[in-house]
């Protein structure tokens, strides 16, 4: 047996109406369940650093421009590390160069490209610059 909301209320069809009337409002309560699942799906991507990511792959692709040519043509990206000791905790910026001379001038413009770097994330997120040879390394970006 079917019930449609056109029918009428007696003895025998009220539960059937009072369940489509429950079952109505569990639907209309259902779209704020999705608003708040999509709002917890943002909160959830915030709390597992998905917009620091996002922040970080524009930093990835943009180097050249944000870096400026004469940097970047030194060294790429290679990533990013974070080290925890004892009390501590911060990201070091991981940027490979070709060859020596490279790696002595990206060494010497640490604090700029450390500077750079921030200012791209609109945030302190990294604290110190590592400069290693790539060696056959492929850069980010």
């Amino acid at each position: 047996m079917s019930w449609s909301p056109g029918e009428s209320s007696d003895s025998s069809s009220g539960g059937k109406r009072d369940n489509a009337k429950s079952v109505m409002a569990r639907l209309a309560g259902r779209e704020k369940c999705v608003r708040s699942s999509a709002e917890g799906w943002r909160l959830l991507l915030h709390r597992l650093g998905g917009e620091e990511q996002g922040k970080l792959v524009s930093l990835w692709k943009n180097w050249d421009h944000i870096m400026g040519e004469e940097v970047a043509a030194l060294g790429r990206p290679l990533g990013h590390k974070e080290h925890t000791g004892c009390h501590t905790r911060y990201r070091a910026l991981n940027i490979g160069a070709d060859n020596s001379m490279a790696l002595q001038e990206l060494f010497l413009r640490g604090p700029e490209i450390l500077a750079r770097a921030n200012a791209a994330l609109d945030s302190e997120f990294f604290a110190e610059v590592k400069v290693s040879l790539l060696q056959g390394q492929a850069g980010l970006g």
